[in-house]
């Protein structure tokens, strides 16, 4: 008997059974390794979203996790550089619906004062020098699983307030 007469004995829907499934575990392995890739399980270089805006020499940027998990404490920096600014003050507030999403448990450096707007907290920080830049570091809880949208809303002294988007996939 020779490999051919095997060949022929086998059920031709079974060899197409067994090609399909084949293919469908490929198309599994390399749909885990993509996800893989983004971040979603974990820390990737691809699993932090950055939103800036410039507005004359000011610069704003936000870096956030693109994916984070439920009742997880992750971190939102928030970088400020505007020369042009006057006032002593940087103001960071965030939507309704982020603050309904989230829970921010501590800032660094810590807010010198605030207060509360419509839409929730607003953290204040005084500012020396507008040329050197300002970084915040705020540590968050999602409290909502799956989508968090929203938006944070940045004021550098007296200069217009900038609005940058927000959007983060909560891993139950």
């Amino acid at each position: 008997m020779t490999a051919n007469d095997f060949r022929d004995e086998l059920d031709p829907r079974f060899l197409r059974r067994q090609w399909l499934w084949q293919r469908a575990g490929w198309a599994v392995m390399a749909a885990i390794i993509l996800l893989a890739l983004v971040g979603f399980f974990g820390t990737s270089p691809m699993a932090s979203k950055v939103e800036s805006k410039e507005v004359g020499s000011a610069q704003y940027e936000v870096e956030y996790p693109r994916w984070t998990r439920y009742q997880h404490l992750d971190r939102l920096h928030v970088r400020v550089l505007a020369p042009e600014a006057t006032g002593d003050e940087l103001r960071i507030s965030f939507s309704r619906e982020w603050v309904e999403n989230n829970n921010v448990r501590s800032t660094t450096p810590e807010a010198d004062g605030g207060g509360l707007a419509a839409t929730g907290p607003v953290y204040s920080y005084k500012v020396e020098d507008w040329t050197r830049p300002l970084v915040v570091t705020m540590e968050y809880e999602p409290r909502k699983a799956f989508r968090s949208p929203g938006e944070i809303t940045l004021t550098a002294g007296e200069l217009e307030p900038v609005t940058l988007p927000l959007w983060s996939w909560v891993h139950p």
